[in-house]
């Protein structure tokens, strides 16, 4: 009776539940502002109508709207949202006269859509003078015409992040904005950067390089043998090479061939262990004839250098192609895999090769083929399949945590070591197949058991697997059989491949498959952040799969969820949910043709289509651009991502499994029951060998071998997506037409509003003989973006034309042989005729008999063509001016002609010179101020080298923003030298602190410099704490010269990190090891030594090392209290010995340092210090000669004294700003172009001078007009406006190159700064040089090698210098062989060694140079480019802390013009 009871009870229970109904509300787990949120509602199992209040709350936004539904209805409700704030919001639900009354929330992610921005760019390199063509693209969420937010900015940077170009307040058409900007002729180059700041959180970049380069006219590309044997060892390698025109070339092909190793594990720990031979390079030349050239290799010698005898290896393949007669050369590279045997042998069914079953009789399958796939057609030679019994002990801790345990661990199992054989044949298909039993193999804790496989074959035998033994999973939490029941229960959508393609328009099938009878399903739909579809499907014959039929649109693309679920009759929630990918074209299409080959200078048809009333931009560049490096074009499919970011994301719940609609990226409503685990996972907490054991123990295999994956129906994770035979050519040369337009870009024109869908552009196109790819892309209100999928080519071309080759630049004076390339594809040899004209005089013609000057204005040349192919000729010139020289070639023939003027670029001679003057500009009591500036020159100047330029910035850091890597106008590779690259980037986050112009990208940008800074500087620490100049190689083991850390530079560092703390986190001991190791170095009378290898003359003169370990002490409080004794031990040292310094150098920086120990000596050393100042006008300075001239050049030490000066003046309580203003004025003067000084100690302490009185004047922004006068032979005038917008910005005006008087007008209000940057060429070396260079040239069985012996010497005050930099430049044609750059390493005291300029300049770092004990170095280099007679190069060596010690000498190589003559003819003249 009780039971029977009970069970009405229940029965009451259930049905009361089903009368309540279930309701199912969802919506996006993301709110975007100013977007559309739609919420899905449905209910289940309602007989009622049941009214449900959906509602959005926030901070900004409170809405909410009433829908009624019965039954099994589903409804939208839709909220169309304003912009919003950034905060917490909810969706609601609520039921107003249903299921109780219910009500529920959940929170949701907020997302503001920043508009798209896309940069293109004509080029992705540029040479100096070059214009850069770009466009700026604004684009919305669905890929439509946008516009960029009111306080959008363009800007330009060039390869030292100077910001040189910003564009503010511009118009768009359609979404997109075209600009220009002229590269000077003098840039920085390197990588530069294209960057739009649009209100978003990063600023869009592009990148492209601005450099000297030189056009490729041919292509190469090599093929080689895929896969090698080294036991067979024969390969082959093809080369191809054409034009840029299509047509092939004829050249020489220089093979080199190298076997890639990794030596990692050979370091010779050994000592009777040899260190392995490196293998050798195999090189091959063979000729290329009709651009085409087959060479056959053996690479069986490579068998003795492989790093495993089972892995393959990777050979480097380079092809050099050397065009005939010009001698051009281009490289092309690839690669082949070399495997150490001869087959190839593979398991057929991983499964059969992983695991099997004891004592059960399988099938087997390898297939044995050659290593480059081919089948071994042999079926009589037997294949035998072994295997080996193996017992391995996990290498994982395990806690003895029980006796059990304990035990196990005194009886360690051991192996039998069991080994079993197996014979086959292959069939013809190369297989064999082995019926494979074995035995069983014991299950052992903490221990792997299992067989490994071998397959022999002939005479190879390798190890392939390790096979497994199946086991029977273990229940290790043994359940109901009714649970059990239920884990078999499923509901599933079914996947799709990315490549089961999905089709806009196109109806597709996504089936549901169910363990239980379906009476309906509902869907959503989910994509672009919102629930794009949902609907109800009713089953009346309860099927368990059914397909749901679908369309996807375009709002559906890139990538689009579906989420299925229903309610069951008990009221539990089942779901299935699958990411699927759809197949995505842009819906404005463009499309461009073009005729495939056109004459040079001929107008060009393009005919274009797409949707009307668009915006169309064109981009054409010759394809020999983008063989260098490809530009920043817009392609079609990156675009998929912008529209797949945005997306919609579930929040996190709180829990551990998936939540319904995760996947999906929506949040789900309901009062139906489903599972959610809200415990920790076993896994989370458990440790590390406890997993492992679990894990490895009792890894359950399958059957098919695939381990189990539980639970049917697991959600599924977001995806993140040939030519005219030419008769009609002219003869005569009246006739020919001139070739002189070679721009690189043809086209990058836009089409403001297209009229109709089909049109035609019409466009000249250029002189070159080349490709010229085209694309373009399209912009329109309604259908959005469209992009070319394929770039058209139109090739420009003629039968008959000449072809100049010419280097980047030559220099003033030099002879170099011009190559003159003459191309006939007609059908017939033909005599030509080649005149270069010479009327305009810019270069001299030489003899090759003579060397002497040719007065002639034209020289003529025949040279026979023959059909289809290509002969040469050259001319030996001698350039007379600097800039641009005009070259006329003509070549005429009985059939044809042509005629090409090109420019060749002429250089100055001698070394170059930089000068700069900084005025600081305060219209505080007067409203204009006007300074003129005589440019001072030295006699020997090379003429026509100057360059000037004039910088104007509101604020007194000037360029310094600009150029925080910058600058010193130095090498800079050593620890000193990085920190103080590393230092000025606090000092600048500081002031705009200050000032409050620190913007988030400038502080992104200064915290990044910091914190990868703080990292780059830990490279140099040693492990006692202390910091060495170079650091410690890795692997360092030469105990014959050791590396001792210096206490001068680890004070300097731990001083300068213990200001970077504000900013970044440093290692508390880092900075409490290097205290001690200076501690370590602190004399009994208080004083500091210094035994490090680093040597500035800070760290060698006792005060002044002393002061500056001190102030390492003295500027962190909680330092000073913790070394008080040491800290009193230094002053006092200091104080006493204050009177007696050795330098000024050191009473200053001695002052300063008792001015920040708050001394009472300190006053008393000011009055001194001060009766030593000099004077100049209205400027005040301190140095350490009276020999040095009383102008505004600088000396590094008198900079750094002076600011060190200052710094003790600012501090004190009566010295106002008009008292210092005259020391400020000088030390702003002394600054170089990019706002630093001289070197790095100068540059830190004068900028933190510069900073402390701009922080103290506090002078008011700049609202004043500067208005420039350049006075010489070419006059020019211009003004440059100043205020508080472009406060910050450095402005730069570029002037006449023989400009020798610059007078500027500032009329206005508040401070700036005015800079004038000049250089120029000489010839001079250096008065009274501080050391001395001797070279001696080395004779060369080698032609073009040059080798020199460089021997250096200090010769100055002192038993040795600081660290000294030697600067070799190669003469003209020349650049360093690197391989020789070992060598150079092994010189003892030479810390550093770099290459630069292209191969053309050497620097190497030395320690320092002992007095009269002579340094030599060896230099090899070879030649690379036809110049004879070229003109002195320059050796360069200098004290990098006391610029004013250096010395330049000036080394020939011996250059005859018969060293470069061309052609029998030619070359016979020589004796």
């Amino acid at each position: 009776m009780l039971k029977a009871c009970f069970i009405v009870c229940l029965l009451q229970m259930f049905a009361q539940t089903r009368a309540e109904g279930k309701y199912s509300v969802i919506g996006p787990g993301t709110i975007h502002s100013d977007g559309k949120y739609t919420v899905a509602v449905a209910v289940h199992h309602v007989a009622e109508p049941c009214q449900i209040q959906v509602g959005l709350t926030g901070p900004s936004y409170n809405d909410s709207k009433i829908v009624e539904l019965s039954g099994f209805e589903v409804k939208n409700v839709d909220f169309d949202l304003p912009v919003l704030e950034r905060g917490d919001y909810n969706l609601t639900a609520e039921g107003l006269n249903c299921m109780k009354m219910f009500k529920n929330s959940t929170k949701l992610n907020y997302s503001k859509f920043h508009t798209n921005v896309r940069v293109q760019t004509d080029k992705g390199l540029y040479k100096p003078g070059d214009v850069i063509n770009y466009r700026v693209i604004f684009l919305d969420k669905d890929l439509r015409p946008d516009k960029p937010v009111k306080e959008a900015k363009i800007y330009v940077e060039d390869g030292k992040r100077n910001r040189i170009k910003e564009i503010k307040d511009f118009d768009v058409v359609q979404g997109v904005y075209t600009g220009k900007f002229q590269i000077s002729e003098y840039p920085v180059t390197g990588g530069w950067r294209l960057g739009v700041s649009n209100g978003g959180r990063y600023d869009h970049m592009v990148y492209f390089d601005v450099d000297k380069y030189v056009l490729p006219k041919y292509t190469v590309k090599v093929e080689s043998t895929e896969r090698v044997s080294v036991k067979d060892g024969d390969m082959q390698v093809i080369v191809r090479a054409n034009y840029t025109y299509g047509k092939p070339l004829n050249a020489k092909v220089t093979l080199l061939v190298n076997l890639n190793v990794n030596r990692y594990y050979y370091r010779g720990d050994s000592e009777t262990e040899e260190t392995p031979k490196n293998p050798p390079t195999i090189i091959k030349t063979a000729p290329m004839i009709q651009g085409k050239s087959k060479i056959d290799l053996d690479v069986k010698e490579y068998e003795a250098f492989m790093d495993s005898k089972t892995s393959p290896s990777y050979l480097s393949i380079v092809a050099t192609v050397e065009e005939e007669f010009t001698g051009v050369k281009i490289n092309a590279t690839s690669g082949s895999t070399v495997y150490p045997y001869r087959y190839s042998m593979n398991c057929i069914s991983y499964d059969t090769c992983s695991v099997f079953q004891a004592d059960k009789e399988a099938d087997v399958e390898f297939q044995i083929v050659y290593v480059d796939g081919t089948h071994l057609n042999d079926t009589k030679s037997p294949v035998e399949l072994i295997y080996t019994e193996v017992l391995n002990k996990y290498r994982v801790w395990y806690p003895d945590s029980d006796e059990e345990n304990s035990k196990e661990a005194d009886t360690e199992p051991v192996s039998e070591n069991r080994t079993f054989h197996f014979r086959s044949h292959m069939n013809e298909s190369s297989i064999a197949v082995f019926k494979v039993s074995l035995p069983d193999l014991r299950d052992y804790r903490k221990h792997a058991h299992f067989y490994k496989m071998e397959l022999k074959y002939r005479d190879e035998q390798r190890e392939l697997y390790s096979t497994y033994q199946y086991r029977e999973p273990k229940n290790l939490d043994p359940s109901s059989a009714e649970e059990n029941d239920k884990l078999k229960e499923f509901f599933q959508l079914e996947y799709k491949r990315y490549d089961d393609k999905i089709e806009i328009n196109k109806e597709s099938q996504f089936t549901v498959n169910s363990s239980q009878p379906l009476s309906y399903i509902v869907y959503n739909v989910v994509g672009r952040g919102n629930i794009l579809k949902n609907d109800r499907i009713d089953l009346t014959d309860k099927p368990k799969f059914h397909n749901i039929s679908l369309t996807p649109t375009e709002m559906w693309a890139p990538n689009f969820a579906l989420y299925v679920y229903y309610v069951d009759e008990k009221g539990e929630y089942h779901y299935a949910e699958q990411r699927y990918y759809v197949q995505y074209t842009l819906q404005n299409q463009i499309n461009i043709t073009a005729p495939e080959q056109v004459k040079p200078g001929e107008n060009v048809p393009l005919k274009i289509k797409t949707a009307p009333n668009s915006f169309v931009g064109l981009t054409a560049v010759d394809q020999s651009v983008l063989l260098l490096r490809s530009n920043n074009d817009l392609r079609p499919h990156e675009f998929d991502w912008v529209l797949s970011s945005y997306t919609t994301t579930t929040p996190h719940q709180g829990g551990y499994s998936d939540y319904p609609g995760w996947s999906s990226g929506v949040v789900t409503l309901t009062n139906a029951d489903y599972f959610y685990n809200w415990t920790k996972p076993e896994y989370l907490s458990t440790p590390l060998s406890a997993q492992l054991d679990s894990e490895l123990n009792n890894r359950i295999f399958t059957k098919s071998g695939v381990q189990e994956t539980g639970v049917f129906g697991a959600a599924g994770r977001p995806a993140m997506a040939e030519a005219d035979s030419g008769s009609g050519f002219a003869a005569s040369s009246a006739e020919v037409q001139v070739r002189k337009d070679f721009s690189e870009t043809w086209l990058f024109d836009n089409i403001e509003n297209t009229n109709e869908e089909e049109f035609t552009y019409v466009a000249k196109i250029p002189d070159t003989i080349t490709s010229w790819l085209i694309s373009g892309f399209s912009m329109n209100p309604n259908k959005g973006l469209g992009i070319t999928e394929d770039k058209t080519k139109v090739v420009t071309f003629q039968p008959f034309f000449i072809s100049i080759r010419l280097p980047y630049s030559v220099k003033r004076g030099e002879v170099i042989n011009v190559p003159a390339l003459v191309f006939n594809y007609l059908n017939k040899d033909l005599d030509v005729e080649v005149i270069l004209d010479n009327n305009d005089g810019e270069y001299d013609f030489m003899d090759i008999t003579n060397e002497v000057h040719n007065d002639e204005k034209q020289v003529k040349k025949i040279v026979r063509v023959p059909a289809h192919g290509a002969a040469g000729v050259s001319f030996m010139l001698r350039p007379k001016i600097i800039g641009n020289v005009m070259l006329k070639y003509l070549a005429i023939s009985p059939l044809a002609g042509d005629a090409i003027h090109k420019t060749m670029k002429v250089v100055p001679e001698g070394i170059t010179q930089y000068a700069n003057r900084a005025y600081f500009v305060n219209l505080k009591k007067e409203s204009e101020e006007k300074t003129n500036f005589e440019l001072e020159l030295p006699d020997d100047v090379v003429p026509d080298s100057q360059y000037v330029e004039v910088g104007v910035m509101g604020d007194l850091l000037g360029p310094v923003l600009n150029n925080l890597d910058n600058l010193v106008r130095k090498p800079a590779g050593c620890a000193e030298q990085t920190m103080s690259k590393l230092l000025p980037n606090y000092l600048v986050m500081k002031y705009m602190q200050h000032i409050n112009q620190l913007t988030p990208s400038l502080e992104k940008r200064l915290l990044y410099n910091i914190e990868s800074g703080y990292q780059n500087m830990l490279n140099f620490r040693l492990k006692d704490g202390s910091f060495s100049a170079f650091g410690l190689p890795q692997y360092y083991r030469d105990e014959k010269k050791p590396i001792n850390g210096s206490t001068w530079l680890t004070a300097y560092i731990i001083r300068s990190f213990n200001q970077l703390r504000e900013f970044v986190n440093i290692d508390e001991r880092v900075i409490n090891e290097g205290l001690e190791y200076m501690v370590k170095n602190q004399a009994k009378n208080g004083s500091f030594i210094d035994k490090g290898n680093f040597y500035y003359g800070g760290s060698r003169d006792i005060i002044s090392l002393t002061s500056t370990v001190l102030l390492a002490f003295l500027e962190n409080k909680t330092i000073a209290d913790q070394h008080k004794d040491v800290i009193q031990k230094g002053l006092d040292f200091v104080s006493k010995n204050i009177d007696k310094p050795k330098t000024l150098k050191d009473h200053i920086l001695g002052t300063y340092t008792l001015h920040k120990a708050q001394h009472p000596q300190t006053e008393e050393e000011l009055v001194k210090i001060k009766n030593l100042a000099k004077t100049e006008g209205d400027r005040m300075w301190w140095s350490e000669s009276d020999d040095r001239p009383k102008t505004y050049y600088f000396f590094s030490n008198d900079a750094e004294i002076t600011a060190y000066n200052l710094l003790t003046l600012l501090d004190q309580p009566s010295t106002t700003v008009d008292d210092v203003l005259p020391i400020i004025k000088w030390l702003i003067a002394q600054r170089n172009s990019y706002g630093g000084f001289s070197s790095t100690q100068d540059t830190i302490v004068g900028l933190q001078a510069i900073i402390k009185f701009a922080e103290k004047a506090d002078y008011k922004a700049a609202k004043m007009d500067v208005e420039i006068e350049a006075k010489g032979d070419m006059p020019k005038k211009e003004t440059l406006q100043l205020n508080e917008g472009n406060g910050v910005l450095y402005q730069t005006l570029e002037l006449p190159a023989k400009t020798s008087n610059i007078e500027f007008t500032v009329k206005g209000a508040g401070s700036a700064l005015v800079q004038i940057s000049y250089q120029y060429n000489i010839f001079e070396k250096a008065p009274q040089p501080s050391f001395s260079i001797d070279t001696k040239k080395h004779d060369s069985s080698l032609s073009g090698k040059l080798l020199m012996d460089v021997c250096v010497d200090y010769i100055g005050e002192g038993d040795s210098s600081n660290m000294a930099l030697l600067e070799i430049s190669l003469p003209s044609g020349f650049v360093i062989d690197e391989d020789s750059l070992d060598n150079l390493k092994q010189i003892e005291g030479a810390s550093n060694i770099e290459v630069k300029n292209s191969a053309s300049l050497l620097v190497i770092y030395f320690d320092h140079l002992h007095k009269n004990k002579q340094k030599c170095v060896t230099i090899e280099a070879f030649k690379s480019h036809a110049v004879a007679m070229q003109k002195p190069a320059s050796i360069l060596l200098y004290d990098y802390y006391d610029t004013n010690k250096k010395v330049t000498s000036f080394y020939e190589v011996a250059s005859k013009l018969c060293d470069i003559c061309d052609g029998e003819e030619e070359c016979s003249k020589c004796t």
